[in-house]
């Protein structure tokens, strides 16, 4: 069976992990969300409330008007930074950063944090301490998550922090990579911190891009004193984040904490950190995983793998995997197998992702494949301008698809057994960098993000008022 265009490899069943294998994959066409903790209304935030790029929103428009939907509001005013807002009863939270040199001509960074109301208006900003300035990708990247009244997020040098949602007051903060890690994080994490902290109850949990084999790689702190409350097992060492934020998954009676770290994919109890199944992370930069009726999408820069997790969550089994050969860079115009790191969206038996290839010039893809196989069905080339060309970025709702790409260009998609079947497109309101910040939509609104600028669209489908009743009838 052909693993799509430009060729390849597929392993089968045999991977199994934690105990005896569970069954094969069946009937999981028509369960596609996942039973994690979350709000139903809000944004929930990193990729919706279950980190699965499936968004809760209803009663939205089925196709966009000529033009694209109504701007309600924007800002050009966040600064820089790659993290989405965070949508919880109408109020939005967001983080950005500016730069200035020093007396002596060094960069700094100072981070803020931002509040709207539903009419855009600036309720208040916190500068909350210093941002990334070494790496490319200058600013915040987290998602900020928000619980009881406080807001949550991580800087791009790994500070996390909670604040009082009503003014900003900062309740406590600690760094992840010196407080909770063994401090590795930060001599070999070039990038910076890319990660959104996971609520789970009372409990923030982040990945602590420790890399010794003293270090714990996956902590849990209290959400009210920052206190920990749990440290998982240290693993064989090396166990620095991978680029993927951890998740929480619901199986039967037990919450999961899966980690896609570096070395490792870790699937851990919520409850007490207890490591109850690991896997090879394949030595690579990680997606996020998706969790998805009880199965679990696991992908790194050249393979994606689907497994399937027992009833409690205790063991885990692959059922495919589809690889890219390390081997020479293909002609320029070819597609790669699968995607790089922006985590894919599952609706009905299809997944949907991008792709990127670097040769010499970096090259996009959007693309699906059978939910069952692995097979490709269906790609075309992203529509970039600009330079560089970075992946689009996906977020669903109602079963339709939006997807964000450079230009900018925002598109409303129709999953089909044949790929995706485009029905509206318009140009937001944004700059022409590189996107990288997933759609959110919530109560009724479509928030696209790109470096300083914020638009937010009415998606809501229009009511029509019932007629008014004829003259002399009751």
């Amino acid at each position: 069976m052909r693993a799509g265009a430009g060729g390849g490899r597929r392993r089968g069943l045999g991977e199994s992990v934690g105990g005896r294998r569970p069954g094969r994959l069946a009937g999981v066409a028509a369960v596609v969300v996942c039973a994690a903790v979350a709000l139903a209304e809000n944004s929930g935030g990193y990729r919706g409330p279950n980190r699965n790029g499936v968004f809760p929103a209803q009663g939205l428009l089925r196709e966009w008007p000529e033009g694209g939907p109504e701007l309600v509001w924007k800002t050009e005013g966040l600064g820089d930074g790659y993290g989405a807002p965070c949508v919880v009863d109408g109020e939005v939270y967001v983080t950005g950063s500016t730069f200035r040199k020093s007396a002596d001509g060094k960069r700094e960074g100072t981070g803020t944090v931002f509040a709207f109301g539903p009419d855009g208006r600036l309720r208040w900003k916190r500068e909350y301490g210093r941002e990334i300035v070494k790496s490319s990708f200058r600013g915040p990247r987290a998602t900020p998550a928000v619980h009881d009244g406080c807001v949550y997020f991580a800087s791009g040098v790994a500070d996390l922090y909670c604040m009082d949602t009503a003014d900003g007051t900062l309740r406590w903060k600690v760094n992840i990579w010196g407080d909770l890690g063994d401090g590795g994080g930060a001599k070999r994490m070039g990038w910076g911190y890319n990660e959104s902290p996971l609520l789970v109850g009372d409990l923030v949990i982040v990945n602590t891009c420790s890399t010794s084999k003293g270090g714990s790689p996956v902590v849990a702190v209290n959400c009210r004193t920052g206190e920990v409350v749990w440290a998982a097992d240290p693993g064989p060492g090396n166990l620095s984040a991978a680029d993927g934020s951890v998740i929480a998954a619901r199986c039967g009676n037990r919450t999961l904490v899966i980690a896609h770290t570096y070395r490792q994919v870790l699937g851990l109890d919520a409850s007490d950190g207890r490591t109850l199944w690991s896997l090879d992370a394949h030595k690579g930069a990680g997606m996020t995983p998706v969790h998805f009726g009880g199965h679990l999408l696991l992908g790194h820069k050249r393979g994606l793998r689907l497994m399937t997790l027992g009833r409690d969550g205790a063991m885990c089994e692959q059922v495919w995997v589809v690889e890219e050969p390390r081997k020479e860079d293909p002609p320029r115009e070819t597609p790669p197998i699968v995607l790089g790191y922006e985590p894919p969206v599952v609706l009905g038996d299809c997944i949907h992702f991008a792709k990127f290839r670097h040769t010499d010039v970096t090259q996009t893809w959007l693309a699906t494949m059978r939910l069952d196989t692995g097979e490709e069905i269906w790609s075309r080339a992203s529509q970039q301008e600009g330079w560089p060309p970075r992946p689009p970025t996906f977020a669903a709702a109602e079963g339709l698809l939006y997807v964000l790409e450079g230009g900018p260009r925002c598109s409303l998609a129709r999953p089909t057994d044949k790929g995706l079947e485009e029905i509206s497109s318009f140009r937001p309101a944004l700059g022409f960098g590189p996107t990288f910040t997933h759609p959110v939509i919530a109560e009724g609104r479509l928030f696209l993000r790109q470096g300083p600028r914020l638009a937010v669209y009415d998606v809501r489908a229009k009511r029509m008022d019932p007629p008014a009743p004829s003259e002399g009838q009751d």
